[in-house]
């Protein structure tokens, strides 16, 4: 996988949780998965979101309202992976309109 040890991966993974950017991303993703379903399960979804992101709150020691992080590369890459999503949710939307 490219990592050396676990260590790695869950630094990795610490730095992008903390992102800035993260919780836009967790918002596109819970976003995608409502298109078109029923207001039932967009209730849960909107329940498991709210408690995502109190979590990723509650865990930022030092919130900021600065976009990027220290890596200029995972900036990058989180906003337009963002980016996709809400192009996702969008296309995704246009459809079941249709």
């Amino acid at each position: 996988n490219g990592y050396n040890d676990m260590s790695e991966l869950l630094s990795l993974q610490a730095e992008i949780c903390s992102h800035p950017v993260y919780p836009r991303l967790v918002a596109a993703h819970f976003n995608c998965r409502k298109v078109g379903q029923n207001q039932e399960f967009i209730a849960e979804l909107e329940e498991q979101q709210h408690r995502t992101l109190l979590a990723l709150q509650s865990n930022l020691q030092y919130p900021s309202q600065n976009l990027q992080g220290t890596d200029p590369e995972l900036d990058s890459f989180l906003v337009q992976y963002c980016i996709a999503l809400e192009s996702l949710q969008e296309e995704l939307s246009k459809i079941y309109k249709e």
